[in-house]
């Protein structure tokens, strides 16, 4: 089985959700009110997104936001691991960004 992974991300201000795609051709939305930072930034800095390591990371650098789309999905299904690996990992994510 292939975890899915996000092909393309917005944030849809209607909704007041942020929406991600993904590569198992859903779609996965979740509430602005849980990510605050993203919820009061501006239009540009919402759009300015960087989706990383192979779509498993999404990264608003302007708003210092990061999202491991493993665990927000994992977090939202109450899946304690993925395809045999543990999503509850310490992982310094911010290594990989610099």
């Amino acid at each position: 089985m292939t975890r899915p992974v996000a092909t393309d991300v917005r944030i849809d201000n209607d909704s007041k959700q942020l929406v991600i795609h993904l590569s198992n051709d859903g779609e996965f939305r979740y509430p602005l009110r849980h990510l605050p930072k993203l919820g009061a930034a501006s239009l540009d800095q919402q759009r300015n997104i960087r989706i990383w390591g192979g779509g498993q990371f999404l990264r608003w650098e302007s708003v210092d936001e990061d999202i491991s789309v493993p665990q927000l999905l994992a977090g939202v299904c109450s899946w304690a691991e993925i395809d045999g690996e543990s999503v509850y990992e310490a992982t310094n994510i911010d290594e990989s960004i610099h």
